[in-house]
């Protein structure tokens, strides 16, 4: 038998090129092929982690920060591209009434929105507004609290020299109090 090449395997297990043939060996001197690599002489070479490729890694770590972003704005929003639209536009509505005068007459067809949440969110259309605008506000405090941690483990994340480091990242997300 002619061995020209032999490697551990992360099991233990020896691949070796036994003429001219790729085989998986156990290191166990009862095996005839494992004799054989003792014979060759040569050397065996040790196991050796796969180098993990440190970029790809941190491309799916920042990814994994985004996707608990997005958890961590579902625990104050209704999540959806939909949603977040119609709370634009609610957030547009409110700050529009809240820049007219206490007297001044309000045409119901400027906000739809709002006008749907009267009786349900407030008596009247000026109180919906109201307390849209405070939940807008309150929103902007911790959608820029939970914005200003994603964006710090992401350049934690794209700082890190290797592996471990960068898999040590771990986002302290805000607890934040919304009424």
């Amino acid at each position: 038998m002619q061995v020209t090449s032999a490697k551990y395997t992360e099991s233990g297990f020896i691949i070796a090129t036994v003429d001219g043939d790729e085989m998986s060996i156990p290191d166990d001197m009862e095996n005839r092929h494992r004799v054989a690599i003792e014979a060759w002489g040569g050397v065996i070479e040790p196991y050796q982690e796969p180098e993990v490729q440190l970029a790809a890694l941190k491309i799916t770590l920042k990814e994994r920060i985004d996707v608990e972003a997005e958890a961590q704005r579902g625990k104050y929003i209704t999540l959806g591209a939909g949603q977040a639209m119609i709370y634009q536009a609610k957030a547009a509505e409110a700050i529009k009434i809240s820049m007219l005068d206490e007297d001044a007459p309000i045409n119901a067809g400027d906000y739809p929105l709002l006008v749907t949440e009267v009786g349900i969110t407030a008596p009247t259309i000026r109180e919906v507004g109201a307390v849209v605008l405070t939940l807008h506000e309150q929103w902007i405090v911790a959608g820029a609290a939970i914005e200003g941690v994603r964006l710090s483990a992401k350049a934690e994340i794209d700082a890190a020299q290797n592996e471990a480091d960068a898999r040590a990242v771990r986002p302290l997300w805000p607890q934040i109090a919304m009424t």
